[in-house]
């Protein structure tokens, strides 16, 4: 077990959801990793509390590889919140590169499912 998980374990349910929002504010990549890859711990997360928050303080602390990892890894739904965030007269840095981010999950799961329902058309023949 690792620290993270030692830590989160002896915590109260309920606050796992401050503990979550407070390793985005801060960046802390191993926590958001603990907390979201641990079934345990995940299914008393609220990663959309209080419209985004957690999301929102990743942004305006420009924390790339949480967010990174929050929408490649994890896949945060775009919720409205986060939309409206993105969708702001601030085109630039890591607002810019989260519109990429998301633009790229699409593309890659569009590609996936075309992949995915195409695969039995090119399988090998046998010989």
């Amino acid at each position: 077990m690792n620290i993270y998980n030692q830590i989160h374990s002896n915590m109260p349910k309920e606050e796992l959801t401050s503990s979550f929002i407070a390793a985005c504010h801060v960046g802390d990549i191993n926590a958001l990793i603990s907390l979201l890859t641990n079934p345990e711990f995940e299914k008393h997360i609220d990663v959309h509390f209080n419209k985004d928050a957690a999301f929102k303080w990743i942004l305006f602390n420009n924390r790339m590889e949480a967010m990174h990892y929050l929408i490649m890894e994890y896949k945060i739904e775009k919720t409205d919140a986060i939309s409206e965030v993105l969708n702001s007269s601030i085109k630039e840095g890591i607002i810019e590169s989260a519109i990429r981010l998301f633009n790229t999950r699409e593309i890659n799961d569009i590609l996936e499912k075309e992949l995915n329902h195409n695969k039995d058309k090119y399988k090998k023949p046998k010989l």
